[in-house]
């Protein structure tokens, strides 16, 4: 077995995509790269053979598998879960046809576990920039999409797309956060 390097994080995403994130949950592995034959998984137990035979199963690719610690799979994996919970937070937004004048008393909810999509989705936002050493987070509209930017270790990176349409909800929100006027739309507030 070789030790992966903590230089191969960040994943590809193509490769992480081709196991399912339940399947990488209850093993405790995450793929990292993929050539197109041969898919490359790090694992944290190498004796697990059941484990080893399930990651097998789950894709038609032969698969290397590299020992790594722990701690590293666990911190992707919650990332990969946040980000998964943020798209179906999109998605069941789309799916339901919220409007863009969505419910103020949702957005408004101050316990942090409200169950509201568009809460969800900037939660774990905020958590996923928290866990990721980001000492900024930029959300840029653009003209097809609002687009969430995180700064860690001095290198602004692209790490989500809203669609446009949710972008005036998602600006709602970060401004109750904020305790600004969410009323004012023409004035830059502090």
């Amino acid at each position: 077995w070789e030790p992966i390097l903590k230089a191969t994080f960040p994943l590809d995403a193509e490769a992480v995509r081709m196991i399912a994130l339940p399947v990488l949950n209850r093993v405790v592995a995450i793929p990292f790269a993929s050539d197109g034959s041969r898919l490359k998984v790090a694992i944290t137990n190498p004796q697990g053979v059941r484990g080893l035979d399930e990651l097998r199963l789950a894709t038609r690719l032969s698969v290397e598998f590299y020992v790594t610690a722990k701690s590293d799979v666990l911190t992707e994996l919650r990332r990969l879960s946040r980000q998964a919970e943020a798209m179906n937070a999109s998605i069941a937004d789309e799916i339901a046809g919220v409007e863009d004048e969505e419910d103020v008393d949702d957005l408004e909810a101050d316990d942090g576990i409200s169950d509201a999509p568009l809460v969800r989705l900037v939660n774990s936002i905020i958590l996923q920039a928290a866990e990721d050493g980001a000492s900024d987070v930029h959300f840029e509209p653009q003209e097809e999409a609002l687009v969430v930017r995180f700064r860690v270790d001095g290198v602004l990176a692209e790490v989500q797309r809203i669609p446009r349409r949710m972008a005036p909800g998602v600006t709602t929100r970060l401004k109750v956060l904020a305790k600004l006027d969410i009323a004012e739309r023409r004035k830059p507030q502090d």
